[in-house]
């Protein structure tokens, strides 16, 4: 008759992918028991093996030590019952995990945010930047500017920093204009420029499986009233150049009616392609 196979303790450790001193303390619990040969030293079999393959997927599930050894040595032992307890159990700590998970990418998303927001500001005055970020936080129902920060969650920060430098440039160059006519054509195509700005800008802070099509007729207008009505967009205009928020209004809106309105769904498209 063929021998059953025996293993030592570091080969059933190895086999199995479970620790000597794990192996050590079943035995000590009375969980695996192994034989032990003339020497002393503990042996094991495949029997044993099997054993263990089924306490690793009990632990597996959380069971506790003394359950498991109910499990395997009980013969009344309601395991069906246990098992529908155990699942009820990981159910909870399943729901209370996810709802951990969702805080930290919250989180996350806020910092990203953050940092976004920091880039987009970065070459303003300190001081300034304070005050529009604690009028952001007044205006915003939370009271914080999380609210913001949430707005710029899915905007890289290399994005953020080239839409900064954009708009820094346009910026420049607007102010440079604002003793021309807001009908000129200089001053036209710069509010043609702001407009694929703020197409681009808002098409990659959207989420990525949220379709956006671009900023319509109406959806600019509201834009051009907010230069003048949002009190913390008008005093960032102001703060380029005096009288540039009033210009810029009016130049929006002769935008508005002159270029826009007829062409909608070409300029629509303008500045949203995703890398």
């Amino acid at each position: 008759m063929k021998k059953e196979k025996r293993y030592s303790v570091s080969q059933l450790s190895k086999l199995a992918g479970v620790s000597v001193r794990t192996l050590h303390h079943y035995d000590k619990v009375g969980l695996l028991k192994p034989y032990r040969n003339n020497n002393g030293y503990r042996e094991y079999t495949s029997t044993h093996l099997i054993l263990l393959q089924q306490i690793i997927v009990y632990r597996e599930l959380e069971f506790s030590l003394e359950d498991i050894l109910k499990i395997l040595t009980s013969a009344d032992f309601n395991l069906l019952q246990a098992l529908k307890d155990q699942k009820s159990m990981l159910l909870k700590r399943q729901e209370k995990t996810q709802l951990i998970i969702n805080s930290l990418e919250n989180s996350m998303s806020i910092l990203n945010g953050q940092t976004n927001l920091d880039i987009l500001f970065k070459d303003l005055p300190a001081e300034k930047v304070e005050r529009w970020k604690d009028m952001m936080a007044q205006s915003a129902k939370a009271g914080s500017l999380d609210e913001y920060y949430l707005s710029l969650q899915h905007l890289s920060n290399e994005d953020a920093e080239l839409e900064q430098r954009d708009f820094e440039q346009w910026a420049s160059k607007y102010t440079s204009s604002l003793n021309l006519p807001i009908d000129s054509t200089v001053v036209q195509a710069l509010v043609e420029q702001h407009y694929v700005i703020t197409n681009r800008i808002m098409n990659k802070t959207q989420a990525t499986d949220v379709e956006f099509d671009g900023v319509g007729y109406e959806g600019y207008l509201k834009f051009t009233d907010s230069v003048l009505s949002d009190p913390i967009c008008l005093d960032m205009y102001e703060h380029y150049g005096q009288g540039m928020a009033n210009h810029l209004h009016n130049a929006m809106l002769y935008f508005a009616e002159n270029t826009l309105k007829d062409n909608v769904d070409k300029y629509k498209k303008l500045g949203l392609e995703r890398d």
